[in-house]
């Protein structure tokens, strides 16, 4: 994901991709305002249908921020038995810990955590 950061605090940064504003932890030396990076995302959370996932009514791609929840919607590409859900997101894959589905024909999901459990990683090129 490309992101380019607006604001920073310590380690946690806001930034905007081209999906939508996020703000979360930083890895690494501390970025610079107004710059781009490319970054990968690692959630630390573990999601239940119903409660902070679910099916989503969008069909495309979007990051959003509420207070200190980060929210997406991303598409789904697959769901292991051990309880991986995988899916895509801004051209990169981000991998969720989940219970089952309620339906594996999914092809869209929303979900949200609070911000401070998302960790964004620099790819270096």
């Amino acid at each position: 994901m490309n992101i380019t950061i607006k604001e920073k605090d310590h380690r946690l940064v806001t930034f905007e991709s081209r999906i939508g504003t996020g703000a979360a932890n930083w890895y690494g030396t501390c970025p610079e305002v107004g710059e781009e990076y490319e970054v990968e995302l690692d959630i630390d959370d573990r999601f239940e249908w119903g409660k902070n996932i679910h099916p989503s009514r969008e069909n495309h791609q979007k990051l959003g921020l509420r207070d200190t929840t980060l929210e997406f919607v991303a598409n789904v590409l697959s769901y292991e038995e051990d309880g991986v859900l995988t899916l895509s997101l801004d051209g990169g894959v981000l991998l969720l810990e989940a219970s089952v589905p309620p339906d594996n024909s999914l092809n869209f999901v929303y979900f949200f955590t609070p911000s401070d459990k998302v960790t964004l990683y620099p790819v270096a090129y």
